[in-house]
């Protein structure tokens, strides 16, 4: 599946790590989220921390391992409306692209 131009940024944002805290942390949590059934919807995980806490690098290490493991994911960048009214339909747009392509894509190929 194609990187939207948010999931290109979140990768970006990847550092290396040296000691596997992020790797671990983003394992720890893919685990976390395998076990989450369905039927209980909805879940809603937080990151939360101080600014240069490693919120961001954790989520680019979170989304490969999600990926990797064929957990579909969607990441929306709020911060880049911050302050604009136009949040709510970006937010709208980008699960909608993001279902109808998935839906096509295994639709039509499976």
């Amino acid at each position: 599946m194609e990187l939207s131009h948010d999931r290109e940024w979140l990768r970006s944002q990847r550092p290396k790590d040296a000691m596997g805290v992020l790797q671990g942390r983003a394992e720890r949590l893919r685990k976390h989220i395998s076990t989450l059934k369905p039927e209980h919807l909805p879940h809603t995980i937080g990151v939360f921390g101080t600014w240069g806490s490693g919120k961001t690098s954790t989520l680019a290490y979170l989304d490969e391992e999600l990926e990797k493991h064929g957990h579909p994911v969607v990441y929306f960048n709020a911060y880049k409306y911050a302050g604009f009214m136009e949040v709510v339909p970006a937010l709208v747009y980008k699960l909608v692209f993001f279902f109808f392509f998935f839906f096509f894509f295994f639709f039509f190929f499976f």
